[in-house]
């Protein structure tokens, strides 16, 4: 774990701009809801709508942070390892099915924050 005050806001701020960096990869993936074909018709138009919502929720704010807050599990204090969850609004992973950067706030893991 970072030691120092800068080295911390340094991890955050690399933290922040890869998350951010991911957010805006998962947001290019989700914008081929055009090319979606389902099963016939009436899925395709669903997974269409379903996709293009998608999307929109991807949508980065600028007002609004990506994540607010972190949990820190130390192995010093009985963890299983050294881990930070950084806690936000929405999911952020890096690739699909990846660690997640940010993990939604809802989420069962986000429970002790």
């Amino acid at each position: 774990m970072p030691a120092d005050t800068t080295e911390i806001l340094d991890a955050e701020r690399a933290h922040l701009a890869a998350s951010r960096a991911a957010l805006h990869q998962m947001r290019a993936e989700s914008a081929d809801w055009r090319d979606a074909v389902g099963g016939n018709s009436v899925s395709t138009q669903y997974l269409k709508q379903m996709l293009h919502r998608r999307m929109a929720e991807l949508e980065l704010d600028p007002d609004v942070p990506l994540f607010f807050g972190r949990i820190e599990y130390a192995a010093a204090l009985g963890a299983q390892a050294d881990e930070v969850f950084h806690i936000g609004r929405r999911h952020v992973a890096s690739e699909a099915g990846g660690e997640p950067l940010v993990m939604d706030w809802r989420a069962p893991m986000s429970l002790p924050f």
